[in-house]
């Protein structure tokens, strides 16, 4: 019996590959300020998928 649960166990491995699970990242997007000359200038940044900053132009509000 061990050697056939072995053997399902090490099938299963090859057809389906090892996935581990993660945290997710924060979904809410928030805004970056700067001000340059006394203009204030804003962009809005989120997490993407694989958790990393993605930011947009920098902008006048």
């Amino acid at each position: 019996m061990r050697l056939i649960r072995g053997f399902g166990d090490a099938l299963l491995d090859r057809l389906l590959p090892a996935r581990s699970a993660a945290a997710g990242c924060d979904p809410d997007p928030w805004y970056q300020h700067r001000r340059i000359d006394g203009i204030l200038y804003r962009r809005r940044c989120l997490y993407n998928g694989d958790c990393t900053t993605m930011c947009g132009a920098w902008y006048r509000p």
